[in-house]
């Protein structure tokens, strides 16, 4: 098994993101010691106009021709279409340079936070593994804790005392995905795309979703700096809405 990771970022002087390049480098760092690192495009959609720019580079254009985009009830956020492409270029890339089918794709986005030591998240991380069912697709790595009490034991809770089913949307700060689920993902995508990619993974009932129980983290936080730092992915709160 070979463990792969990707750090979803992209510099941008004008929203002074140095706290998320200075993040950046040092969970490369961490991780380059036990894994390698997935060389993709992080793709930033700020406005409706950005994103018909894409239509001029070739990753644009494979994701805006190839993919059933659809809108949303509420239209697109800017940002939502980013992480879309940016989350399908990573797996896309993960599953070339993959050689096993055991191996595993570890995203984050660039406001997460390891803590206390990383030494300490990836002894925990390779118990969360072995923990896994054998069907998993993705596993998820955080869970907001004003989201925690979505967790039923009689709904979500499983014979294991780490991993239990996802009980909440994804939001895609931190995830670990299967060769199975990355390519799963890419091929639902190549049908439809219809609602921001935690949603929409999370409504889809073929995914085998997993996440870490509420009270076993173990001493190790993942959390988004959201409230302190401005996103660079969710620049735009202005929704766009397609001709249909």
């Amino acid at each position: 098994m070979t463990l792969f990771y990707k750090v979803h970022h992209k510099f941008c002087p004008e929203n002074k993101s140095t706290f998320r390049e200075a993040n950046t480098n040092s969970i490369n760092q961490l991780l380059s010691k036990d894994g390698m690192q997935i060389v993709s495009e992080t793709v930033i959609v700020r406005s409706e106009e950005e994103y018909y720019d894409l239509d001029l580079n070739e990753i644009g254009a494979r994701f805006v021709n190839k993919r059933g985009l659809r809108n949303p009830p509420a239209g697109w956020l800017p940002g939502e279409i980013g992480i879309w492409v940016s989350n399908i270029l990573a797996l896309e890339s993960f599953l070339r340079v993959s050689t096993s089918e055991a191996d595993i794709c570890l995203l984050f986005e660039s406001d997460v936070w390891l803590a206390p030591e990383g030494g300490v998240f990836i002894q925990c991380l390779n118990k969360w593994i072995r923990s896994l069912p054998e069907d998993w697709d993705y596993l998820n790595l955080y869970v907001a804790e004003n989201l925690r009490h979505h967790y039923e034991s009689d709904v979500h809770g499983l014979p294991n005392e780490v991993i239990c089913k996802n009980y909440t949307e994804i939001n895609f700060p931190a995830l670990l995905w299967s060769t199975n689920g990355a390519a799963k993902l890419l091929n639902a995508a190549k049908t439809e795309i219809h609602t921001p990619i935690d949603r929409q993974v999370f409504e889809d009932s073929s995914f085998m979703g997993y996440a870490i129980k509420p009270d076993r983290h173990e001493g190790v936080s993942i959390w988004t700096a959201e409230a302190l730092h401005n996103s660079t992915i969710q620049h735009s709160k202005v929704r766009i809405v397609f001709p249909s």
